[in-house]
């Protein structure tokens, strides 16, 4: 019972838009939150390697969210010569702008990626699926980062409305059903199969986060960073030294549209 409400509080707070959840799925998806917050593992198997992938697109609903979710393993899959590219669905808010953009083209020049503003405001306004659809179509990644779908932030759940509307405009070409799509970590728990061992690059990724400064006006976003990847630490057999690792919930692009279809009710361009 103590599960049902908080659920309900996360679900339907008066600042999210309840119109793109299904009310319906309330049940299922409260089984899923109990496994995740409750489980040790959450899948029956979970894989730990990172594989030579050619082509990754990393999408970001705000400039740092790729670096606080993914930033090691983009840093391991730029040391493995993987080209890296990444979309930022938005500048932040309007009176920021400026400086986010400094900030993240600052942290793309430090890892050597080129990266796609799309130009949404954070907390108002987000579009953009053509412009992904094109990318995805030009570049065919062989696979695509994004912030997990049930993540406590709404521009993070509507992410993935445009990513879903940017699938429906892509032609059904091979390289688009060999796409899988590995959801990262930002605030909530997920639904872990895939950990990275990051261990060896941690104080790389700090380093990169402490390049959006603007941000650490309202938090820590290295120490809040490194506290979650040491938690996620318990899935790596380092049990007497100190580790840190990456938690993602890995998906082929049908599983994907599947588990969309399951969770969302609207979907738009």
């Amino acid at each position: 019972m103590r599960l049902f409400k908080f659920l309900r509080k996360f679900f339907f707070k008066p600042s999210f838009d309840i119109k793109i959840f299904s009310k319906k799925n309330l049940f299922e998806i409260l089984k899923i939150v109990n496994k995740v917050g409750f489980s040790r593992f959450t899948v029956n198997e979970i894989s730990f390697d990172l594989p030579d992938f050619k082509k990754v697109i990393v999408i970001a609903p705000h400039p740092d969210d790729e670096v606080i979710g993914a930033g090691g393993t983009i840093i391991k899959l730029i040391k493995k010569k993987c080209n890296v590219k990444i979309i930022y669905m938005t500048s932040g808010r309007l009176n920021e702008k400026e400086i986010r953009e400094q900030e993240l083209k600052r942290v793309c020049n430090k890892l050597g990626v080129k990266n796609h503003i799309i130009g949404g405001v954070a907390n108002q306004k987000l579009f953009g699926s053509k412009i992904i659809a094109q990318i995805i179509e030009d570049f065919k990644p062989n696979v695509i980062l994004m912030p997990f779908i049930l993540d406590d932030n709404d521009d993070h759940r509507k992410t993935h409305l445009q990513f879903k509307a940017a699938l429906k405009i892509l032609p059904k070409a091979n390289y688009k059903r060999k796409i899988t799509v590995w959801s990262y970590q930002i605030y909530g728990p997920l639904i872990v199969n895939k950990v990275i061992d990051i261990s060896d690059i941690i104080s790389r990724k700090e380093a990169l986060i402490k390049n959006y400064k603007s941000q650490f006006r309202s938090r820590d976003w290295a120490h809040y960073t490194s506290g979650m990847n040491a938690w996620n630490s318990r899935f790596l057999n380092k049990k007497k030294t100190k580790a840190w690792a990456e938690c993602f919930f890995v998906q082929s692009i049908i599983e994907y549209e599947n588990f969309f279809k399951d969770i969302f009710t609207n979907q738009s361009d």
